[in-house]
Protein backbone atom coordinates (compact mmCIF):
# COMPACT_ATOMS: atom_id res chain seq x y z
CA UNK A 1 0.00 0.00 0.00
CA UNK A 2 2.93 2.84 0.88
CA UNK A 3 3.71 1.83 -2.72
CA UNK A 4 0.96 2.27 -4.38
CA UNK A 5 0.91 6.10 -2.65
CA UNK A 6 4.04 6.61 -3.34
CA UNK A 7 3.24 6.04 -6.56
CA UNK A 8 0.37 7.68 -6.98
CA UNK A 9 2.30 11.27 -6.16
CA UNK A 10 4.91 10.77 -7.96
CA UNK A 11 2.70 10.12 -10.87
CA UNK A 12 0.83 13.60 -9.61
CA UNK A 13 4.04 15.55 -9.61
CA UNK A 14 5.25 14.14 -13.00
CA UNK A 15 1.95 14.95 -14.49
CA UNK A 16 2.25 18.22 -12.86
CA UNK A 17 5.45 19.32 -14.21
CA UNK A 18 4.58 17.42 -17.81
CA UNK A 19 1.56 20.36 -18.09
CA UNK A 20 3.66 23.43 -16.68
CA UNK A 21 6.33 22.72 -18.82
CA UNK A 22 5.34 20.18 -22.00
CA UNK A 23 7.87 17.53 -21.03
CA UNK A 24 5.22 14.82 -20.75
CA UNK A 25 6.86 14.16 -17.18
CA UNK A 26 9.05 11.10 -17.33
CA UNK A 27 11.48 13.14 -16.35
CA UNK A 28 10.58 13.43 -12.93
CA UNK A 29 8.93 9.71 -13.15
CA UNK A 30 11.86 7.61 -14.40
CA UNK A 31 14.74 8.93 -11.74
CA UNK A 32 11.85 9.12 -8.92
CA UNK A 33 11.45 5.19 -9.90
CA UNK A 34 14.87 4.31 -10.27
CA UNK A 35 16.03 6.32 -7.04
CA UNK A 36 13.16 5.25 -5.01
CA UNK A 37 13.94 1.10 -6.07
CA UNK A 38 17.37 1.00 -6.70
CA UNK A 39 18.16 -1.16 -3.66
CA UNK A 40 14.86 -3.79 -4.31
CA UNK A 41 15.33 -4.51 -8.01
CA UNK A 42 18.14 -5.02 -10.29
CA UNK A 43 19.39 -2.53 -13.24
CA UNK A 44 16.89 -4.55 -15.93
CA UNK A 45 13.55 -3.10 -14.31
CA UNK A 46 14.71 0.39 -16.19
CA UNK A 47 13.21 -0.98 -18.95
CA UNK A 48 10.49 -1.33 -17.37
CA UNK A 49 10.20 2.12 -15.58
CA UNK A 50 10.71 3.28 -19.57
CA UNK A 51 7.86 1.36 -20.52
CA UNK A 52 5.70 2.70 -17.84
CA UNK A 53 6.62 6.53 -18.77
CA UNK A 54 6.45 6.13 -22.16
CA UNK A 55 2.54 5.21 -21.18
CA UNK A 56 1.72 7.83 -19.16
CA UNK A 57 3.53 10.33 -21.16
CA UNK A 58 0.64 9.85 -23.96
CA UNK A 59 -1.81 10.39 -20.70
CA UNK A 60 0.13 13.62 -19.31
CA UNK A 61 0.26 14.42 -22.79
CA UNK A 62 -3.47 14.15 -23.99
CA UNK A 63 -5.42 16.47 -21.72
CA UNK A 64 -2.49 18.87 -22.06
CA UNK A 65 -3.10 18.94 -25.83
CA UNK A 66 -6.73 19.31 -25.12
CA UNK A 67 -6.09 22.81 -22.97
CA UNK A 68 -3.91 23.90 -25.46
CA UNK A 69 -5.71 23.15 -28.40
CA UNK A 70 -8.74 25.30 -26.73
CA UNK A 71 -6.60 28.02 -26.42
CA UNK A 72 -5.49 27.84 -30.55
CA UNK A 73 -1.39 27.89 -29.37
CA UNK A 74 -0.89 24.49 -31.61
CA UNK A 75 0.77 26.07 -34.53
CA UNK A 76 -0.36 23.00 -37.06
CA UNK A 77 2.12 24.09 -40.02
CA UNK A 78 5.11 23.25 -37.61
CA UNK A 79 3.60 20.20 -35.61
CA UNK A 80 2.57 18.31 -38.79
CA UNK A 81 6.17 18.17 -40.19
CA UNK A 82 7.60 17.48 -36.63
CA UNK A 83 5.54 14.44 -35.63
CA UNK A 84 6.40 12.16 -38.53
CA UNK A 85 9.97 12.69 -38.13
CA UNK A 86 9.67 11.83 -34.10
CA UNK A 87 7.67 9.08 -34.80
CA UNK A 88 10.37 7.67 -36.79
CA UNK A 89 12.54 8.95 -33.91
CA UNK A 90 11.14 7.60 -31.15
CA UNK A 91 11.38 3.47 -32.63
CA UNK A 92 14.56 3.87 -33.39
CA UNK A 93 15.51 5.16 -30.12
CA UNK A 94 13.74 1.81 -28.56
CA UNK A 95 15.41 0.11 -30.99
CA UNK A 96 18.61 1.24 -29.76
CA UNK A 97 17.64 1.39 -26.35
CA UNK A 98 17.43 -3.09 -26.94
CA UNK A 99 20.50 -3.32 -27.90
CA UNK A 100 22.84 -5.46 -25.83
CA UNK A 101 25.00 -2.98 -24.30
CA UNK A 102 21.79 -1.97 -22.43
CA UNK A 103 20.54 -5.38 -21.46
CA UNK A 104 21.26 -7.32 -18.45
CA UNK A 105 24.06 -5.47 -16.23
CA UNK A 106 24.39 -2.94 -19.09
CA UNK A 107 20.63 -1.39 -18.35
CA UNK A 108 22.68 0.88 -15.50
CA UNK A 109 24.10 2.67 -18.68
CA UNK A 110 20.38 3.95 -19.35
CA UNK A 111 20.38 5.80 -15.91
CA UNK A 112 23.64 7.32 -16.35
CA UNK A 113 22.56 8.27 -19.47
CA UNK A 114 19.51 9.05 -18.48
CA UNK A 115 20.92 11.50 -15.54
CA UNK A 116 23.46 13.36 -18.04
CA UNK A 117 20.33 14.38 -19.50
CA UNK A 118 19.15 15.96 -16.37
CA UNK A 119 21.58 17.70 -15.96
CA UNK A 120 21.42 19.39 -19.38
CA UNK A 121 17.58 20.29 -19.07
CA UNK A 122 18.88 21.66 -15.42
CA UNK A 123 21.67 23.83 -17.59
CA UNK A 124 18.72 24.76 -20.06
CA UNK A 125 16.56 25.65 -17.53
CA UNK A 126 19.33 27.75 -15.61
CA UNK A 127 19.87 29.98 -18.57
CA UNK A 128 16.47 30.38 -19.12
CA UNK A 129 16.40 31.94 -16.13
CA UNK A 130 19.26 33.84 -16.51
CA UNK A 131 18.54 35.19 -19.72
CA UNK A 132 14.76 36.81 -19.85
CA UNK A 133 13.74 37.53 -23.10
CA UNK A 134 10.84 36.82 -24.48
CA UNK A 135 10.39 35.79 -28.39
CA UNK A 136 7.70 37.23 -30.67
CA UNK A 137 4.73 35.25 -30.99
CA UNK A 138 4.39 33.55 -34.20
CA UNK A 139 0.81 33.12 -35.99
CA UNK A 140 0.03 29.87 -38.73
CA UNK A 141 1.15 32.07 -41.45
CA UNK A 142 4.49 33.25 -39.96
CA UNK A 143 5.21 29.66 -39.31
CA UNK A 144 4.64 28.86 -42.99
CA UNK A 145 7.52 30.55 -43.71
CA UNK A 146 9.85 28.08 -41.54
CA UNK A 147 9.94 25.31 -43.95
CA UNK A 148 10.21 22.05 -43.27
CA UNK A 149 13.97 20.92 -42.99
CA UNK A 150 14.34 22.54 -39.66
CA UNK A 151 10.82 20.77 -37.74
CA UNK A 152 12.37 17.56 -39.33
CA UNK A 153 15.83 17.40 -39.12
CA UNK A 154 16.90 19.61 -35.81
CA UNK A 155 13.78 19.33 -33.85
CA UNK A 156 11.49 16.02 -34.46
CA UNK A 157 13.94 13.54 -34.99
CA UNK A 158 16.22 14.13 -32.15
CA UNK A 159 13.39 14.78 -29.92
CA UNK A 160 11.92 11.36 -31.16
CA UNK A 161 15.32 9.25 -30.74
CA UNK A 162 15.97 10.78 -26.94
CA UNK A 163 12.35 9.61 -26.04
CA UNK A 164 12.92 6.33 -27.53
CA UNK A 165 16.48 5.16 -26.11
CA UNK A 166 15.57 6.84 -22.52
CA UNK A 167 11.61 6.50 -22.23
CA UNK A 168 11.40 10.59 -21.60
CA UNK A 169 8.51 12.36 -23.51
CA UNK A 170 11.21 14.38 -25.37
CA UNK A 171 9.52 17.72 -24.59
CA UNK A 172 12.86 18.89 -22.67
CA UNK A 173 14.84 18.87 -25.89
CA UNK A 174 11.81 19.55 -28.26
CA UNK A 175 10.61 23.21 -26.37
CA UNK A 176 14.82 24.44 -26.68
CA UNK A 177 15.36 23.48 -30.01
CA UNK A 178 12.27 25.37 -31.01
CA UNK A 179 12.80 28.15 -28.91
CA UNK A 180 16.60 28.35 -30.14
CA UNK A 181 16.08 27.43 -34.22
CA UNK A 182 12.47 27.91 -34.97
CA UNK A 183 11.99 31.36 -32.53
CA UNK A 184 9.16 30.07 -30.98
CA UNK A 185 7.87 31.63 -28.21
CA UNK A 186 7.40 29.17 -25.04
CA UNK A 187 3.90 28.95 -24.86
CA UNK A 188 4.10 27.71 -28.67
CA UNK A 189 6.45 25.83 -28.10
CA UNK A 190 5.16 23.57 -25.14
CA UNK A 191 2.09 23.48 -26.85
CA UNK A 192 3.63 22.10 -29.89
CA UNK A 193 5.38 19.92 -27.82
CA UNK A 194 2.76 18.09 -26.24
CA UNK A 195 0.83 17.61 -29.08
CA UNK A 196 4.12 15.92 -30.52
CA UNK A 197 4.22 14.00 -27.39
CA UNK A 198 0.41 13.02 -27.11
CA UNK A 199 1.16 11.47 -31.35
CA UNK A 200 4.34 9.42 -30.37
CA UNK A 201 4.79 8.08 -26.91
CA UNK A 202 1.39 5.44 -27.34
CA UNK A 203 3.82 3.92 -30.30
CA UNK A 204 7.32 3.99 -28.48
CA UNK A 205 5.17 2.61 -25.27
CA UNK A 206 3.87 -0.37 -27.38
CA UNK A 207 7.35 -1.30 -29.08
CA UNK A 208 9.17 -0.72 -25.87
CA UNK A 209 6.70 -2.79 -23.97
CA UNK A 210 6.74 -5.83 -26.53
CA UNK A 211 10.30 -6.69 -25.90
CA UNK A 212 10.49 -6.27 -22.58
CA UNK A 213 12.41 -9.89 -21.50
CA UNK A 214 10.27 -12.06 -19.27
CA UNK A 215 12.90 -13.08 -16.79
CA UNK A 216 11.50 -9.25 -15.58
CA UNK A 217 8.15 -9.84 -15.70
CA UNK A 218 7.56 -9.04 -19.74
CA UNK A 219 4.90 -6.79 -20.64
CA UNK A 220 2.18 -6.88 -17.85
CA UNK A 221 4.81 -5.55 -15.32
CA UNK A 222 4.96 -2.18 -17.09
CA UNK A 223 1.17 -2.25 -17.64
CA UNK A 224 1.03 -2.65 -13.67
CA UNK A 225 3.23 0.03 -12.90
CA UNK A 226 1.87 2.69 -15.39
CA UNK A 227 -1.88 1.63 -14.42
CA UNK A 228 -1.23 2.83 -11.13
CA UNK A 229 0.71 6.53 -11.45
CA UNK A 230 -1.91 6.87 -14.92
CA UNK A 231 -4.81 8.03 -12.90
CA UNK A 232 -3.35 11.05 -11.00
CA UNK A 233 -0.81 11.71 -13.86
CA UNK A 234 -3.92 13.01 -15.82
CA UNK A 235 -4.94 14.61 -13.03
CA UNK A 236 -1.37 16.79 -12.39
CA UNK A 237 -1.19 16.67 -16.57
CA UNK A 238 -4.37 18.70 -16.69
CA UNK A 239 -3.89 21.36 -13.98
CA UNK A 240 -0.40 21.87 -14.98
CA UNK A 241 -1.93 22.90 -18.72
CA UNK A 242 -3.91 25.15 -17.08
CA UNK A 243 -1.26 26.82 -14.53
CA UNK A 244 1.27 27.43 -17.61
CA UNK A 245 -0.35 30.23 -18.35
CA UNK A 246 -0.95 31.69 -14.58
CA UNK A 247 1.82 30.49 -12.31
CA UNK A 248 5.09 32.38 -12.60
CA UNK A 249 7.54 30.49 -14.85
CA UNK A 250 10.70 31.41 -12.81
CA UNK A 251 9.12 29.69 -9.62
CA UNK A 252 8.22 26.75 -11.51
CA UNK A 253 11.47 26.24 -12.80
CA UNK A 254 13.46 26.77 -9.84
CA UNK A 255 12.05 23.88 -8.08
CA UNK A 256 12.20 22.47 -11.23
CA UNK A 257 15.83 22.95 -11.55
CA UNK A 258 16.28 21.33 -7.67
CA UNK A 259 14.50 18.30 -9.04
CA UNK A 260 16.76 18.29 -11.64
CA UNK A 261 20.26 18.40 -9.81
CA UNK A 262 19.26 15.49 -7.24
CA UNK A 263 18.41 13.35 -9.49
CA UNK A 264 20.47 13.76 -12.43
CA UNK A 265 23.69 13.43 -9.69
CA UNK A 266 21.96 10.27 -7.87
CA UNK A 267 21.53 8.62 -10.77
CA UNK A 268 25.30 9.27 -12.62
CA UNK A 269 26.58 7.95 -9.08
CA UNK A 270 23.81 5.09 -8.87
Amino acid sequence: MTDVIFLAIVGFVSGLMGGLLGIGGSVILLPALAIAFAHRYPPEYQHIYQSAAMIMNFFVAFPATLSHYKRQMILWPIVKWIIPAALIGILIGVFCSNLSIFMGAGSVHLKHLLGLFLLYVLGYNLYRLIKRNRLNDITCEDAKEIGVAKPILIVGFPMGFLAGLLGIGGGALCVPLQQVFLKMPLPRAIANSATTIMSISIFGAIYKNLTIPASIGGPTAALRLAAIVIPTSIIGGYLGARLTYFLPRNIVRIVFCCLMLYAGVKLLLS
